[in-house]
């Protein structure tokens, strides 16, 4: 646009024209360079969209990521469960004699519903958080049925029942955090720890909650109350579950 603007003051400077048609140029030329400076203008305010969209999509493009990479363990996880299934039906509906003809055997009732479901873990070191962050409790001390993930900071329930869920946290000094226990991403029981004294704060919170098969559970950072920098003394921060009354 530089260019063309100089080009036009050459051409003008250069012609040999009266005092009257010299100013209608000149009025020409600052209408061309005025309609120049707009159109430059709109292009500007169209790439910064253009840019703020591709950071959209990347935005977009990693949470995708992550809900593909929970949509393959939970696959997984299936997968599992139903390979033991075909091996363990045939067993609990007829039985083999020695001499390898079958007899006629009592059907028992068949569950796939597990009774003992407990899981215990905490946070290793001291770690910052994000907004709406799903807060990962990796060091996993116990964890019957598998039913928690330490790596997703997911609970999966695997049966039926009313769960007890209990959460505590140990924030730095001078640190304040808003965390919530959340239900297939539905809010049950929110959890504040922190404190303006020179010590460390300590938080907690607990739900019972009903669950059904594949239902799941974790802490999620509220979406803006929570300080930054590291926050949580991690070893003192636990996560655990257990199932209370199972469902028949």
């Amino acid at each position: 646009m530089k260019s063309l603007i100089l080009f036009l003051f050459v051409t003008f400077c250069r012609s040999e024209l009266s005092d009257t048609d010299s100013i209608n140029r000149l009025a020409l030329l600052e209408d061309a360079v005025e309609n120049l400076q707009q159109a430059n203008y709109r292009l500007e305010t169209k790439m910064a969209q253009i840019q703020y969209e591709h950071s959209e999509m990347q935005r977009e493009s990693l949470q995708q990521k992550d809900e593909i990479k929970l949509l393959r363990q939970e696959n997984d996880r299936l997968s599992s469960r139903v390979v033991l299934l075909e091996h363990a039906i045939p067993s609990l509906v007829t039985g083999q004699l020695s001499n390898g003809t079958s007899q006629n055997k009592r059907v028992l009732p068949f569950t796939t519903n597990p009774v003992n479901v407990a899981f215990h873990a905490n946070v290793n070191g001291h770690i910052g958080l994000n907004d709406n962050e799903v807060i990962r409790f990796d060091r996993v001390n116990t964890n019957l049925e598998s039913s928690y993930d330490g790596n997703t900071g997911l609970f999966q329930a695997p049966t039926p029942g009313y769960y007890v869920f209990f959460v505590h946290f140990l924030v730095l000094a001078q640190k304040r955090l808003e965390a919530r226990i959340v239900k297939n991403g539905n809010l049950i029981q929110s959890a504040f720890a922190g404190t303006q004294d020179v010590g460390q704060g300590p938080g907690s919170n607990l739900a019972i909650v009903r669950l059904v098969q594949v239902d799941r559970i974790w802490i999620k950072v509220h979406e803006k109350y929570h300080d930054t920098g590291d926050i949580l003394d991690g070893p003192w921060c636990t996560f655990s579950g257990f199932l209370l009354y199972p469902e028949v």
